[in-house]
């Protein structure tokens, strides 16, 4: 495929809140500099909407009545980590 500058636009989109994609991460971190200006990486955070969700769900797990939720990967567990810090350690 032609690229006519020669820089490959990446974009990914993650959350704090998965291990498998802070391990991609960090092993495409080796890559990425052998790229070096070849490659424009932007990494990008998942968030979505959900106004018509239950307050006491929005209260948990978004910012800004609903405006901003974060997955919760770990919602069934003991180890549950809500949405609401989720979207903390990714502005972090």
């Amino acid at each position: 495929m032609d690229h006519p500058n020669n820089v490959v636009e990446m974009e990914f989109w993650y959350s704090s809140a998965n291990a498998l994609a802070l391990d991609f991460i960090k092993e495409f971190d080796k890559y990425a500099h052998d790229l070096g200006d070849n490659l424009s990486f932007t990494p990008r955070f998942v968030t979505w909407t959900c106004t018509a969700c239950t307050a006491e769900f929005k209260e948990r797990e978004c910012f800004s009545s609903g405006q901003y939720c974060a997955p919760n990967h770990g919602m069934n567990s003991a180890l549950a980590v809500e949405g609401k810090n989720v979207i903390m350690e990714d502005l972090r």
